[in-house]
């Protein structure tokens, strides 16, 4: 996934896979490092299981153990696994750094390759996967529970109406990543697990972005027949349909920046290793797999901390605006403070009065 339009096609499920006559049994090894929270998980077939620990720094020196003791609980050598699925960003940089240089090792040395995925559109994934568990709701405020620690999961999760989702993080440095995804479900038939959900596309409605809150816009329909602006095309499908005032705004943004964001409906979500595995089967049969050293952190933002220059500029900048904000106030003295001034000036003075000169003879 990259900047240009994408669709992406969730079609051909583990579940069905293993159904079929000749069918393998699929592996992954899933994990995300791109916000504050290490998201991991590994499906063998239908089974997943899945763990949330601290991200962050911590994520370097938690993330390895915690990948070889689940694989060992799944009874799951590295080398057997078809690939390693990697949240690739945008995130935070130390994190997706980790998550790459971790991807890599492992793939290198077990000759398997990483499918890297964006960010952002596991956040709309994640956003849709807890719209359907709710029945339609995941607005903010709500708790969800997005990675049980070692949960096997088995929950169903179903969606046939189409849904716009604006997905955001936090990038930090006063801004926020963003991209806007569309999703039209094509099947809606009963399932069982968690990666066995409902077909459908998601369609890239433009660009990653990354600025201030303030410039983060919804999309617009372009015609009256609700056809979005930058939608992508959609091979053998019709344009999804929508009005901008069904936008679900998704992501872990809210807190820090509230109402600088667009209104609208709101959902608490973070790109889980499990929205990361629901998206695996079809970029995987899409080819975009790659082998451990194409596996890169996806960065949006080339600059990511002042030089020290410009850091001085700054702290300059911040001393010559509270000194003009200090002369601008009023300077009025209390009484106390003149009467105190003017018992330290009178010593000073006195000695200084010359004395009356004597009469003359």
């Amino acid at each position: 996934m990259s900047a240009a339009l994408q669709t992406v096609q969730i079609a051909k499920t583990v579940k069905e896979s293993k159904n079929s006559k000749n069918s393998k049994e699929w592996r992954w090894l899933a994990f995300d490092t791109s916000t504050d929270v290490l998201s991991l998980a590994v499906a063998r077939g239908p089974q997943v299981w899945t763990q949330t620990l601290p991200g962050g720094a911590q994520a370097s020196s938690g993330l390895i153990p915690a990948v070889l003791a689940m694989l060992a609980e799944a009874d799951m050598p590295l080398a057997s696994l078809d690939a390693i699925v990697l949240g690739r960003g945008p995130g935070s940089f130390t994190g997706l750094r980790t998550a790459c240089a971790v991807a890599q090792g492992l793939a290198f040395g077990a000759d398997i390759p990483v499918l890297p995925i964006d960010t952002l559109l596991a956040v709309a994934e994640e956003a849709r996967y807890l719209q359907a568990q709710s029945g339609g709701g995941g607005a903010q405020g709500q708790d969800h529970d997005h990675d049980h620690d070692h949960d096997h999961r088995n929950v169903p999760a179903q969606t046939s109406a189409p849904l716009t989702v604006l997905a955001l993080l936090d990038a930090r440095m006063d801004e926020v990543y963003s991209a806007t995804y569309r999703w039209q479900a094509v099947t809606h038939q009963p399932v069982d697990d968690v990666l066995s959900d409902v077909q459908g596309h998601w369609h890239a409605l433009g660009a990653l972005q990354v600025g201030a809150p303030e410039k983060v816009k919804l999309p617009e329909p372009k015609n009256m027949q609700g056809e979005w602006k930058g939608q992508g095309q959609v091979t053998g499908q019709d344009p999804s349909q929508g009005q901008a005032n069904d936008v679900l705004l998704a992501g872990n943004a809210f807190a820090a920046y509230g109402d600088r964001l667009p209104a609208g409906p709101r959902c608490q979500a973070l790109p889980t290793a499990t929205a990361l595995l629901r998206l695996a089967p079809a970029l995987w049969a899409q080819g975009l797999a790659v082998p451990a050293d194409q596996a890169m952190p996806l960065y949006i933002r080339d600059k990511v901390a002042n030089t020290t220059a410009e850091r001085e500029v700054l702290k300059a900048q911040a001393s010559a605006q509270a000194a003009a904000a200090q002369l601008a106030a009023p300077q009025v003295a209390s009484a106390p403070a003149v009467t105190q001034a003017s018992a330290e000036v009178a010593p000073r003075i006195g000695p200084q009065i010359a004395p009356p000169m004597p009469d003359k003879v």
